[in-house]
């Protein structure tokens, strides 16, 4: 499937062919908009959330391929994102 880029149908047949790829990885919390695909992945741990991480790039891949779409890597990033919980003491002396 292709269509020619700047065409009017263009942004919604990509759209169509794509969306389906939230489903490829039930593991995970996929977000779409508009060309960009934001991949969330949650652990307890960093151990744990790169083990999820890597089961989550394994399918997102046999998506890709089945397809025939392809990952741009120039174009890919992650961050690690760490939540600090402060315990505070609330008695009142």
């Amino acid at each position: 499937m292709w269509c020619l880029h700047g065409s009017i149908p263009g942004p919604l047949l990509f759209l169509i062919y794509v969306n389906d790829i939230a489903n490829a990885s039930p593991n995970s919390d996929i977000r779409l908009f508009a060309d960009d695909t934001n991949v969330f992945v949650y652990g307890k741990s960093l151990i744990e959330t790169n083990l999820k991480a890597e089961g989550v790039h394994k399918e997102l891949n046999q998506w890709f391929l089945a397809n025939k779409l392809s990952l741009s890597i120039d174009k890919s990033c992650y961050s690690i994102l760490d939540v600090m919980i402060l315990l505070v003491d609330s008695t009142i002396s």
